[in-house]
Parts: structure tokens; C-alpha cells; sequence
């Protein structure tokens, strides 16, 4: 095969937020069980001459639980944020949970919603946070808040050198 070729075999299709993945053993691996975006596949066909096979040990709502299709479990929280952007759109249609409540931003905010939900505390919820950018604040919890930014702080301080490579920010 191509360095771009791939085979697997399915094993269950999921979706987090508004991209479907789909949970596969990798060519002859047999683990482990991958997640792959099907957005980011060209073309896909079925290879009748493989027999289908089954991923041992694999368990489906043990993966779900585990927060590798969502943000899977933990001490739950109530999340409040404000956002901005493409995350308008994306929670109006893909909530972060089934009580999630939107409130319009005032005019004069920097923001356009308020945002609340209650959702566990994970890693994955974090990374999204994260990922989010200048797009989101979090408003609470306060040890949240002060989490992001603590992350925020870290990622402004290796840009504050003007060239890559220089000493100047803390790096660690």
C-alpha cells in the first residue's frame, strides 16, 4: 500500500460535536481499537476478500465512558462560559449537554452567548476549552477559570520572544 493507504476494520461509528469518527482495528494490528475521522477520508470500499474481525477486550461503552468519544465521566460541574465565533453555531446545534442553556451576550460584550451546561471534569473537556482559544472564556467554576489561565499564561510566555529558539519566556 501507499503511504497514504490504509486499511481497517470497523468496529462502531460515533460522533463528538459535529464530526462523526469510527472506532477501527488498524490494517493487522489486532489493538488497539483507533478513532479516525471519517472527515478526513478520501474514499473508503469494502474489502470483501478480509474476513471481518473483532477486537479483543474491546468494550464500546467502557471507550464512551472513558471519555474517548465525548468528555466521558468525572466530577460533574456546571460550566459557564461566553463565546464568540464559530462556537456560536456549533453549540447552538451540537449542545455540550442535554441541559445546556444559551443566553444572548449583551450588546456591548466582546462575546455573543453565555453558555451553561453541566458536564464532567476531563481532560477532554479541557483540551476542547483549550482548543477554543479566544473564542471562549470560562466564567466558572472558578478552579477552571483559573486552570485556563494558568494555560493561557504558559502559551503567551513562548511567544513573547520575537524569533523561535530565543531564551526569554518560560519554557517547561
Amino acid at each position: 500500500m501507499d503511504g497514504g493507504s490504509l486499511w481497517s476494520n470497523g468496529i462502531s461509528d460515533e460522533k463528538r460535536g459535529p464530526i462523526a469518527y469510527l472506532f477501527a482495528l488498524k490494517e493487522d494490528e489486532p489493538a488497539p481499537v483507533r478513532l479516525y475521522a471519517l472527515h478526513r477520508m478520501i474514499r473508503a470500499e469494502a474489502l470483501t476478500t478480509q474476513p471481518a474481525r473483532t477486537a479483543e477486550g474491546f468494550d464500546l461503552d467502557q471507550a464512551i465512558a472513558e471519555g474517548k468519544v465525548d468528555f466521558g465521566q468525572g466530577r460533574l460541574i456546571v460550566l459557564e462560559l461566553r463565546v464568540r465565533g464559530y462556537l456560536v453555531p456549533l453549540l447552538s446545534i451540537c449542545p455540550l449537554s442535554a441541559d445546556q442553556q444559551l443566553e444572548d451576550e449583551p450588546e456591548t460584550s466582546a462575546f455573543s452567548l453565555r453558555v451553561s451546561a453541566q458536564l464532567p471534569s476531563t481532560g477532554q473537556l479541557l483540551r476542547w476549552l483549550l482548543g477554543a482559544g479566544d473564542n471562549l472564556e470560562v466564567i466558572a467554576p472558578a478552579e477552571l477559570r483559573h486552570v485556563m489561565r494558568a494555560q493561557s499564561d504558559k502559551v503567551a510566555a513562548l511567544y513573547r520572544s520575537p524569533d523561535p529558539g530565543e531564551e526569554g519566556g518560560e519554557h517547561g
